[in-house]
């Protein structure tokens, strides 16, 4: 599985209007388990392994939430980047400090060995400055896509 594999255009969605967490994962819910990727309560499953393990990421060009939950809420894999018209709060995942965040990669990992390999490339991703030029100018589903799909290093 290449994360080329996994991420899919029709899995971005621009300016979502949410006011918090919960509504940010009901929403992706609904459009996963719409889509057949996720198995019903992967809302719940999402709320459970974030308040556990929290996913907010202070990088030095953006601010950007991952959360996952568990494989087995998982049908297939994906990668669903979401950017909110308006930032929400969450909690930063090395120390828990809360922090403002627009911009979110969902992932489904079927397979858990897979996910530390998913997350280093997204952090790679996230720290390249011309990817985070790109990203953050981007309007469009099509050039973040775009963006995403350049800048993707393929396993």
């Amino acid at each position: 599985m290449s994360l080329q594999d996994i991420f899919k255009t029709d899995l971005i969605d621009i300016n979502i209007e949410v006011d918090n967490e919960p509504e940010l994962f009901a929403y992706a819910a609904k459009k996963l388990l719409a889509k057949g990727l996720v198995k019903p309560g992967y809302a719940a499953a999402l709320t459970k392994r974030e308040k556990e393990f929290p996913t907010g990421l202070m990088t030095k060009n953006f601010n950007i939430a991952i959360p996952h939950a568990d494989p087995e809420n998982v049908n297939a894999p994906f990668i669903y980047i979401l950017r909110l018209t308006k930032p929400i709060v969450v909690e930063q995942m090395a120390d828990r400090e809360k922090i403002k965040v627009k911009d979110v990669f969902i992932l489904g990992i079927k397979d858990g060995r897979k996910q530390v390999d998913v997350l280093a490339a997204l952090m790679n991703l996230f720290v390249n400055d011309a990817f985070a030029q790109e990203f953050l100018a981007a309007t469009t589903a099509q050039e973040i896509s775009a963006s995403v799909t350049k800048h993707l290093q393929v396993d």
